[in-house]
């Protein structure tokens, strides 16, 4: 008799919906792997399946199966199935023979389309965050709910880049300018925007509990301890209006240069720009990159509830304190999810 399902012991069941026809074929005594993440440097979540081959009625699973085909992953801890996942089939592995006893297939969630489609864009200074990146979600048939911070941007132009990158520059201005982290992710077929953090239920990670191993080190890579102010404009040449194409450095800002050396990043004042502007974005490099950055992992028991860009706290090893979830993995088969994780 198979277990219940509880939070040691979360139970994942997944659905195939043909695009076709509406067909639903229910894929949960078929599954061999199922494997849920959300990586750091990707906005769409994946799933990835293994499946047993299976006839369903004259015809083999696998060739049931087409691109562009709606998944549904739930997950269950003891109070029913509740939705964790919902995508397309991005990639099917076609079975090796007629024969084959397995198949498998790559899904991700509407977000893959912002990762693979690219695009202009041009936005007049004065706009606020939240109306560029709504704008651009609607203009490709998304819904959004947009509860992250918004600043008043510059002009913004951007020439055949990936809209998803578009989309990250902005948040990484606006990153920069408040010192508030951003994540983005799918809540069904709603893009979600919103700061990290913001889970009511903060789950823990305890040694002799729930925490299998962490690993935790500290790296000088990425820091920054001092910024320099430059205009956007370069210097003219005497009784020309042609440029040297020299920068001129308004004012400069450091933190930790004695204790880790100069490492120089570069903000542009821009005409229209106050330098009370152009100082603040710089103390918000230095308040998030002037101290050695923490890397740490750590792999648990499963909790099906836990997402990227969440706050956990891991008391396990060397780490006794909250973090934010930068990419998580779930290993549905294992029944073992792990996190690489920031100090909150």
């Amino acid at each position: 008799m198979a277990s219940a399902a509880s939070m040691t012991n979360p139970i994942y069941t997944a659905n195939l919906i043909k695009a076709s026809d509406g067909t639903k074929y229910v894929l949960k005594d078929a599954l061999i792997d199922l494997n849920v993440s959300h990586a750091e440097n990707e906005i769409a979540e994946k799933v990835t399946l293994s499946l047993v081959n299976v006839k369903v009625g004259t015809s083999k699973l696998s060739s049931l199966i087409s691109l562009r085909d709606k998944l549904y992953v739930y997950a269950n801890t003891g109070n029913g199935a509740k939705e964790v996942f919902r995508g397309i089939v991005w990639t099917k592995d076609g079975p090796e023979d007629a024969g084959s006893k397995e198949t498998s297939m790559v899904c991700y969630d509407r977000l893959i389309y912002l990762m693979k489609s690219k695009d202009n864009l041009f936005v007049k200074k004065g706009k606020k965050t939240k109306d560029v990146i709504t704008s651009i979600a609607k203009n490709w048939g998304f819904k959004i709910s947009f509860k992250y911070k918004s600043i008043t941007h510059g002009k913004l132009v951007y020439h055949s880049q990936y809209i998803a990158d578009i989309i990250i520059d902005i948040l990484e201005k606006t990153k920069k300018s408040t010192g508030v982290d951003y994540v983005i992710r799918m809540d069904k077929d709603v893009i979600v925007i919103d700061s990290v953090g913001t889970n009511t239920t903060i789950y823990k990670i305890a040694k002799k509990e729930n925490a299998i191993k962490t690993n935790y080190k500290q790296s000088m890579e990425d820091m920054v301890t001092k910024v320099k102010i430059v205009k956007a404009e370069t210097v003219k040449k005497s009784g020309s209006s042609s440029e040297t194409g020299k920068y001129l450095t308004v004012t400069s800002v450091k933190k930790n240069t004695d204790k880790y050396g100069t490492l120089q990043d570069i903000v542009v004042k821009e005409k229209d720009e106050k330098l009370s502007e152009a100082k603040k974005e710089a103390n918000e490099i230095l308040k998030e990159h002037a101290t050695p950055k923490i890397e740490a992992e750590a792999a648990a028991i499963d909790n099906p509830w836990i997402k990227k860009g969440d706050k956990v706290h891991i008391s396990a090893g060397v780490m006794n304190n909250y973090y934010i979830v930068k990419g998580i993995e779930h290993d549905a088969t294992e029944k073992i999810m792990y996190l690489e994780v920031k100090k909150a």
